[in-house]
């Protein structure tokens, strides 16, 4: 786009799947706007205008991220809009962007900030991520300034849901449509493995090709201990089972996402819809007694009760009331079906991992 030599719109809209690197490629995209020595390739990395982009520091970018507070009430830099401390929009931080809504404030000081001259003499450019997580009266806001661009403004939206941007916003935009990798491209797969990804092939399926969806997965399984606890849901007569609900803070929703995807996986095989094989660290044997453990209709139960638990992930009361519950439900189904249920009395008994 930049190599081309052609003059760029003053709003462009990227927009792709989750996790294909949208964040990425907006900041990487700002980083070239304000290089001093861009080429083909990017921007130099070595210029001044680069070394200020890569402290946070420099004058004429602007980030946009939602305002969100932790479980103290607590302002983040970006509700702030502390100038010392910048929150960096980014697919491997996923919970920073997930909540919260970008407000008016952040869009009124981007246009007070815009009144000024560039510090540098080039442009001023705005990264706004997600740009869905912009509410009724700031989305309206940055409509004003789309229809009026202040001169040397480039604002860079991005998105993964661009049917829940205003018509009007998304129709004062270039759109730029960021495609998802296929699932087995070669320098995706050597991208994965350079992260430290064990198996980049398997994690970039579960993925559907995205690729820093592969790799959030792919460290979220080894934090959590993925393979344990698939291991003990397969197997709810033994002692681990119980204990595969304790999480530490802040970890309810992958748990939620993992459960689920436990659940869908027997669903599957229990109505013949895929081949028994190993699968993330559980061996062929293993899925194939789970699966048997519920009828598909016993399984789409639990999903569903497990889709009602995600609804309500940001907010849950307890997250051990939210885990503990779930379990109990697969252990009613268990009851219901076979007229056995894995042993409550090791319940409160084992530790976490």
């Amino acid at each position: 786009m930049l190599a081309q030599g052609q003059r760029l719109h003053h709003a462009l809209l990227l927009q792709g799947g989750k996790g294909v690197g949208l964040p990425e490629l907006a900041l990487g995209l700002a980083q070239t706007l304000l290089c001093e020595r861009p080429s083909a390739a990017g921007a130099s990395g070595v210029c001044d205008s680069c070394h200020l982009f890569a402290s946070g520091n420099h004058p004429d970018l602007h980030i946009i991220v939602p305002s969100v507070k932790d479980s103290d009430d607590a302002a983040s830099p970006a509700e702030e809009g502390a100038a010392s401390e910048v929150v960096w929009p980014s697919s491997h931080t996923p919970e920073i962007t997930a909540r919260g809504e970008i407000k008016v404030e952040s869009i009124r000081q981007l246009i007070s900030a815009s009144t000024l001259g560039t510090t540098r003499g080039g442009r001023r450019v705005v990264v706004l991520y997600p740009a869905e997580a912009l509410n009724a009266v700031s989305a309206n806001a940055l409509l004003k300034t789309l229809e009026e661009p202040p001169p040397g403004m480039l604002l860079l939206l991005a998105t993964s849901e661009p049917g829940r941007l205003l018509p009007t916003i998304r129709s004062r935009c270039q759109v730029v449509n960021v495609p998802t990798p296929a699932a087995n491209a070669p320098d995706v797969l050597a991208w994965l493995a350079g992260q430290g990804v064990q198996d980049a092939a398997a994690w970039l399926a579960l993925a559907r090709g995205a690729p820093y969806a592969a790799l959030n997965l792919a460290a979220q399984a080894e934090t959590l201990g993925i393979t344990e606890r698939l291991a003990a849901w397969c197997t709810p007569e033994d002692s681990r089972f119980w204990g595969s609900g304790n999480l530490k803070k802040g970890e309810i929703r992958a748990w939620l996402e993992w459960y689920y995807r436990f659940a869908a996986h027997c669903a599957e095989l229990a109505a013949g819809g895929t081949k028994v094989t190993a699968w993330m660290g559980v061996s062929a044997a293993q899925w194939q007694a789970a699966a048997q453990r519920l009828s598909p209709a016993g399984w789409h139960k639990l999903l569903a009760a497990i889709t009602r638990s995600l609804r309500a992930a940001e907010h849950p009361l307890a997250p051990a009331l939210v885990t503990d519950s779930l379990l109990v439900h697969y252990s009613d189904l268990l009851a219901a079906e076979q007229g056995t249920q894995p042993d409550r009395s090791a319940h409160h008994s084992v530790g976490r991992r």
